[in-house]
């Protein structure tokens, strides 16, 4: 009886110690430390967006993109995709979901994203992006 009583006893106090460990970390004071990263993803991207380098970089892609024969090609399918999945969806939304994890398992099986070519992605980039700049110098 004696060694359950001190082992409740034991767990009594680790419970207390726990309780005031939270609470104290609920509320931090002066002798907690900073935490590393104080800014969030929102407030770097915020950050980021309003440099000039930024700026230009996606206004160069932007422009890019929207001379890209593959957008209109992209926004065709979606349309498709939409007006044949909305109907399907009310109708049978399980096989759908089977559907949509069968297309996602062949794009993993078949490793899709080795498919395109970051030399083609920068090499369609880079003159855009050497001519905004040397505009923006002039200016």
């Amino acid at each position: 009886m004696n060694n359950m009583q001190t082992s409740c006893d034991r767990l009594a106090q680790s419970r207390d110690r726990l309780r005031q460990a939270l609470s104290q970390a609920a509320r931090p004071g002066d002798d907690s430390p900073a935490p590393p990263f104080e800014d969030t993803a929102a407030e770097v991207w915020a950050k980021l967006k309003g440099t000039t380098s930024a700026h230009i970089f996606t206004s160069v892609l932007k422009n890019w993109w929207y001379q890209h024969p593959l957008r209109l090609a992209l926004q065709v399918s979606a349309q498709t995709a939409e007006m044949v999945a909305t109907p399907v969806a009310q109708r049978h939304p399980i096989a759908l979901v089977v559907g949509a994890g069968l297309a996602g398992a062949l794009l993993v099986r078949t490793r899709a994203w080795r498919w395109l070519s970051v030399s083609a992605v920068f090499a369609g980039l880079t003159p855009q992006l050497i001519k905004a700049l040397s505009t923006q110098q002039k200016a």
